[in-house]
């Protein structure tokens, strides 16, 4: 049998794991308070590993002398960082709800991890490599998350403490020891080669955790401008680009596992005598809220798209005929029961005409034959009096008039 304990451990730590990733994934929409949070967790990590590395190099290295001294300083400064970062993380929950303030928070945290962690740089070595991947990998990540002044402030806050430390070192008033380097004189060995890689590893840690930061803020940018060019900027569901890949996905998936898949052509009827009689910015907003009746009815693996003008195609997996219709009809009963109010407090009574399409079903060979069939169903129910759903395959005896 298995342990209750034990499962009970596992179901926790998945848990935890779960919000975590949600923790990083929903940091996508964050506010800059809330991105300056993270920032700061990377900075308290960074501050940690340099913690390590202090410790190191005590263990490894002369119990007195200029890199003993060295490591004292980095071991103090690096855990003063941390607990300053940690802190700010802390003070960020205060500030989460008074984005006002985000402002000076921000340029806390900017200028304490250019002053700290310049200093700490001059005594990792300020010829490092290590050191410039954290100087370009943390203005990059402030840049980019944050704007062009505040990864100025980063930067020059670097550069003074570092400069300043440099040229402090060059006048002889503190030690140059850099304890990412082999110091002069000193004997190479198994112990010796094991440690110095040690250091390395662990200070490369620091530099891998603002690496991920910069990684998360890059996938934010690219899943912006991915949603920016699939996405209708008027009603903000799916263009029509995105629509047709949706299609094309379900299509595939019907095809391979046999299941069913309906699509709807909808159209606002006389669209053209909303934008006459209450202006356009009126037109706009009844296809705003159409668009989110239609989305707000429909289940979530459903899809809704801007078709073009004043349509919206809709698709369906796993419907068929009956439950499709019935998804459709709810559909087209919202939209006439809600009135859109116009700027000047009349209501308009937008309706909606539906053509569907069944797959499988006759002549449906491709997603464009199902597009086909919708709208001369569309047609159909046009002519039929608007304001209702006709279905592909069901012929009415007389077409009346055409919108």
């Amino acid at each position: 049998m298995d342990n209750p304990r034990l499962t009970e451990s596992d179901g926790e730590f998945s848990r935890s794991a779960d919000r975590l990733r949600a923790w990083f994934t929903d940091s996508y929409s964050w506010s800059r308070v809330r991105r300056a949070r993270l920032f700061s967790l990377v900075a308290a990590i960074q501050g940690a590993t340099l913690v390590g590395v202090a410790l190191a190099v005590l263990w490894l290295g002369p119990p007195s002398g200029n890199l003993h001294w060295a490591g004292q300083m980095l071991a103090g400064s690096a855990g003063v960082a941390t607990i300053l970062f940690l802190l700010f993380g802390k003070w960020s929950s205060l500030l989460e709800r008074r984005e006002s303030e985000g402002r000076w928070f921000l340029q806390s945290v900017t200028y304490s991890y250019g002053l700290l962690f310049g200093f700490a740089l001059y005594l990792a070595g300020p010829f490092t490599g290590f050191t410039w991947l954290t100087i370009t990998t943390a203005s990059l990540s402030v840049l980019i998350g944050f704007g062009t002044l505040p990864a100025l402030r980063l930067l020059g806050s670097l550069a003074i403490a570092l400069f300043a430390a440099t040229g402090a070192g060059m006048a002889g008033w503190i030690p140059y020891a850099p304890i990412l380097a082999l110091p002069a004189g000193v004997e190479s060995s198994a112990l010796r080669f094991a440690g110095t890689l040690l250091v390395h590893l662990v200070a490369a840690t620091a530099g891998l955790a603002q690496l991920g930061f910069l990684t998360i803020l890059l996938r934010d940018r690219e899943r912006k401008f991915r949603g920016l060019s699939a996405r209708d900027p008027l009603t903000g569901i799916a263009n029509r680009r995105a629509t047709l890949e949706r299609l094309a996905e379900a299509w595939a998936r019907a095809q391979r596992h046999h299941e069913p898949l309906a699509v709807a052509i909808a159209d606002v009827d006389r669209f053209k005598e909303v934008n006459d009689r209450f202006g356009h910015s009126a037109g706009d907003r009844v296809l705003e809220r159409i668009a989110h009746a239609l989305r707000a009815t429909l289940r979530g693996e459903d899809h809704v798209g801007r078709w073009g003008g004043e349509e919206f195609l809709i698709v369906l997996p796993l419907q068929g005929l009956a439950s499709a219709r019935s998804a459709v009809e709810r559909c087209r009963v919202r939209v006439a029961a809600e009135p859109v109010i116009a700027e000047d407090g009349r209501a308009i009574r937008a309706t909606v005409s539906f053509g569907l399409a069944v797959f499988p079903g006759p002549g449906m060979a491709s997603t464009q034959d199902m597009i086909n069939a919708a709208d001369a169903a569309l047609y159909r129910a046009k002519a039929a009096g608007r304001n209702r759903v006709e279905i592909a395959g069901e012929p009415r005896a007389a077409l009346l008039s055409a919108d």
